[in-house]
């Protein structure tokens, strides 16, 4: 193909026909500059392709840590109401006009034993359940965090910020 275009190009100049030869010439560079803009047109829509599958994985992941939240705030907000249970117990017994300093030790001694048997409930009286916020820090550090529209960013940012106070 190069070499048939060479000898196009060879034949003009020697003939002397500088005006085809400048039309020839002025042709193949619009050919060049439409062939290098259909080839960033298709680069560009891969880059977006590849962008929507990132968000997507993205929002998947974020879905998925929502929901290994929901169910670590399940699980603690059970155990707290066991706890409370076993507390209104507790103080009903106390409450009671017949309990003696024998039924409090009675209570603290099956109270410690409850707390050995059910380590859970220590942490659920002294510590919050930890959110899951690896995709969102993720997305933050490597930048891509602009990848998501406006909106989602802003409620992201308001979410984990709020979670992290």
């Amino acid at each position: 193909m190069i070499k048939f275009f060479r000898k196009i190009r060879q034949k003009m100049l020697t003939e002397n026909k500088f005006s085809k030869y400048l039309i020839y010439t002025i042709g193949e560079i619009i050919l060049v500059v439409i062939g290098i803009l259909i080839a960033l047109s298709i680069n560009n829509q891969n880059e977006n392709r590849k962008n929507q599958e990132l968000v997507s994985i993205y929002k998947t992941e974020l879905i998925n840590d929502l929901l290994l939240d929901v169910s670590h705030f399940k699980f603690h907000l059970s155990h707290a109401k066991e706890e409370n249970k076993t507390i209104d117990s507790l103080r009903t017994i106390l409450e009671r006009p017949d309990s003696n300093e024998d039924t409090l030790n009675n209570i603290i001694r099956q109270s410690l034993t409850y707390f050995k048997r059910e380590p859970w409930i220590m942490l659920a009286t002294t510590e919050y359940p930890l959110i899951s916020d690896n995709t969102f820090k993720s997305l933050q550090n490597s930048g891509q965090i602009t990848l998501l529209d406006n909106k989602l960013q802003e409620e992201l940012v308001s979410f984990y910020g709020y979670t992290q106070k």
